[in-house]
Order: C-alpha cells, then structure tokens, then sequence
C-alpha cells in the first residue's frame, strides 16, 4: 500500500473504530471525566490506581504507586495502561477532576484493531472489500469485547496483529527496529503483551533460521530484543 492508502486506510479505521466506541460505551459516556459506565470491579479497581498515581509526585521507578495498596505498587502491574498514565501524569496540574482517558483507549484499540486485520487479510487477498468485510469480523471479535469490559489494557489485540503484519511484510526493511519498538510499546500497555510477543518473535526467527541457517543471526537477533 502507497503512504496516502496508509493514511486513508487509518482515516477509515478511525472512523469505524469512533462508531463501535459509541455503541460500546453509550454515546452520553464519552467523556474525559463520566465514571458512570466504570460498574466492574476490575474497571474500578483500574480507575482508582490511575486516581492514586495522578494524585502523587514522580517517584522512581516511574510508574511506582505506593498509596494505592496496603502492598507497595506500580502502575504497570494496573490495567490503566502505564504509556496512557505516563503521559497523563506530565499534564496532571491541567486535567480535570475524575479526569480518566479510558475511552480514548477503547477508541484506539477498535481503530487498531481493524487497521492491522485489514492490513493481514489484504496482504493475502488484495482485494478491499474482502479485507474490509474481514476486518471487522476482528474488531467484533468477542473475546476482544470481552476483555475491554473487565482488563481494559488487554483490549491491545492489535499489538498482536502488529507482530504478525510485519512478518508478513518484511521486504519494508527495518523490520528488527520496528520488532523491537512492538515489544517495547507492549511492555507499556501490558506484561502479557511483551511475554506473547516475545514468543512469536522467537518461533517466526526459528522458521527464518531453518531457511536461511545463520545461527548466529538468530541468537543475536533474540538475544538482542
């Protein structure tokens, strides 16, 4: 795909992922700061640890929250996705009260998640409608719905989906680097991401080896992720 039929594709994506936003959360609970639709207590349990981390002062390691628990804690040990919390902690002097970006991740990942399924199935297909028309049967996955009602961070199926477009794609060059930002990105929305990942990273290298036969290769290349 050509960079303007990237853009028009993520165009798209957004689009499709701002209307399954609306119809998941209801649109009267779009907002920065509605906590009327956070009812489970795992949600709950999410919104108070990012409460407790905008709350404090910048410890180290980052991301450490020690008031929220009677057990020292870390934000990444959350479901309040620790890059959104990060980011959200530099800008807390100017949020709101309540202030939450939980629907802007719900966004994000039902945009993500038809973008690389798209990006999959017209790999193999070349044909928009097909790749359409599948695409949306990943966004509708149950599983994925599923889990953005109770872990809100395991909503990142697309970092999945990512890890397999770009072994299919890997005449784009670059593929070690961006491998490698994948894994490092995961491990910022969730553990399970980066141990899953990092599988997958080590079972398509062992096919590449058993092609190409460059051992060497294939230790430095796992070793160094």
């Amino acid at each position: 795909m050509t960079n303007k039929k990237n853009t028009f594709l993520l165009l798209f994506s957004g689009s499709i992922g701002f209307v399954l936003t609306i119809l998941f959360l209801d649109f009267k609970n779009i907002g920065f700061t509605n906590t009327d639709w956070i009812n489970s207590y795992d949600l709950k349990s999410d919104f108070l640890a990012l409460k407790f981390f905008l709350d404090d002062k910048w410890r180290f390691p980052i991301g450490f929250n020690p008031n929220y628990g009677d057990i020292p804690n870390s934000i990444v040990f959350s479901g309040a996705v620790p890059i959104f919390s990060f980011i959200s902690k530099i800008f807390k002097d100017y949020l709101p009260y309540n202030f939450h970006f939980f629907q802007v991740w719900i966004l994000i990942c039902f945009t993500l998640q038809f973008f690389f399924s798209f990006k999959i199935i017209y790999f193999f297909t070349r044909d928009y409608k097909f790749s359409a028309l599948s695409a949306i049967f990943f966004t509708l996955s149950p599983i994925l719905i599923y889990r953005m009602n109770v872990h809100l961070s395991l909503g990142a199926h697309w970092l999945i989906l990512a890890s397999f477009f770009l072994d299919l794609d890997k005449k784009k060059g670059f593929l070690f680097y961006k491998k490698t930002f994948l894994i490092v990105l995961s491990s910022l929305v969730h553990f399970y991401f980066t141990i899953i990942l990092i599988i997958m990273q080590i079972f398509f290298s062992f096919f590449d080896y058993l092609k190409n036969k460059n051992f060497r290769f294939f230790i430095i290349e796992n070793f160094s992720i």
